[in-house]
């Protein structure tokens, strides 16, 4: 889980006033945390592959000078920072992938499962 998502949810929720009977109310404020976390997931994973070739590049241009000649110590930190960012954007790609393929599997099941339960007979 995104370490500051809990306290997203919480800080929306709070800021929501939806008058009404509780029912009405309770669906009226879940629609617009759903909106808000859209939002928010655009934000934060919308455009990884985006921001990663961004960074790739960059990276490869840092190569490149210190390639030609000796980068700078604030270029070599630079450097440092973006492939940290390139781990964490890999991390999170990782996620988002081991999520689908959840998804997939129970939706669409294991093309070995009636294989598995005719063995075990």
């Amino acid at each position: 889980m995104e370490p500051k998502f809990k306290d997203i949810v919480i800080d929306k929720w709070n800021l929501y006033f939806v008058q009404g009977n509780s029912i009405t109310k309770f669906r009226d404020e879940l629609k617009r945390l759903k909106a808000d976390l859209k939002e928010w997931n655009k934000d934060v994973f919308g455009h990884l592959n985006t921001k990663k070739k961004r960074i790739l590049k960059e990276i490869e241009v840092l190569n490149i000078q210190d390639d030609v000649s000796k980068l700078e110590d604030h270029r070599r930190l630079k450097r440092m920072h973006f492939i940290g960012q390139l781990r964490v954007i890999n991390k999170k790609l990782e996620f988002i992938f081991r999520q689908k393929a959840r998804t997939n599997w129970f939706v669409y099941g294991d093309s070995n499962f009636k294989f598995y339960h005719y063995v075990i007979k």
